[in-house]
């Protein structure tokens, strides 16, 4: 059946020399065989570019976090084991990160939108006295060992909105800073304005992303 395709012997050995040109050219290159042996494995891995072991692959060009590290290896074996070449395992990890990235600039424009509409309801509650009320807040944070008063501001609600991107926290917390403190005297401290800070952060998570 094979054989009467070809018009001549000739036409025969003509797709023989193309084959070959293919093959040697690296265009066409050999299936890895149904259950196949270690060696054969070793072979078709070394025949395709595939490292002989996970942590040999190239990642040449990828920033990885220390923190990271652990996480990439655990893709590498991954790969490795599903025969993944060097593009295709760089690739993978590398989109990996750009999503990263898209979901961290994501979040934080959302942090920014949430920060604003906080201050422009309260505003409409507080008028003048937003920006006195906010600073007892901040005031009040500054009671707290600085691992805490950190801890608080970076905390994050159910539903991901920074907490004191909420009204409802800022509304809370100023009501307690008021009944400790009823003349509402801001006590200058190094906690500082907490609509200051909150932005100060943004510009800093914004900064990092940059750089």
């Amino acid at each position: 059946k094979d054989f009467s395709k070809f018009q001549s012997p000739e036409a025969l050995a003509e797709a023989y020399v193309s084959l070959r040109r293919r093959m040697d050219s690296g265009e066409v290159k050999p299936t890895l065989p149904k259950n196949a042996k270690p060696e054969e494995l070793a072979s078709w891995r070394k025949d395709n570019g595939i490292p002989d072991k996970p942590e040999s692959y190239d990642l040449k060009g990828l920033e990885i976090p220390e923190t990271d590290k652990e996480i990439v290896a655990n893709y590498l074996k991954a790969a490795h084991a599903a025969n993944f070449t060097p593009d295709q395992a760089k690739v993978g990890l590398g989109q990996y990160y750009a999503e990263q990235q898209r979901q961290q600039e994501a979040r934080s424009q959302k942090d920014e939108e949430q920060r604003l509409e906080a201050l422009d309801s309260l505003n409409q509650e507080w008028g003048g006295a937003v920006r006195s009320n906010v600073n007892m807040v901040g005031s009040l944070l500054t009671n707290f060992p600085q691992s805490v008063q950190d801890a608080m501001k970076s905390a994050r609600l159910p539903d991901g909105t920074l907490a004191f991107n909420n009204a409802d926290v800022v509304r809370g917390f100023a009501a307690l800073a008021l009944q400790l403190n009823p003349a509402g005297v801001v006590v200058p401290s190094s906690g500082g304005d907490l609509g200051k800070s909150m932005l100060d952060r943004y510009q800093e998570i914004r900064k990092y992303m940059r750089e």
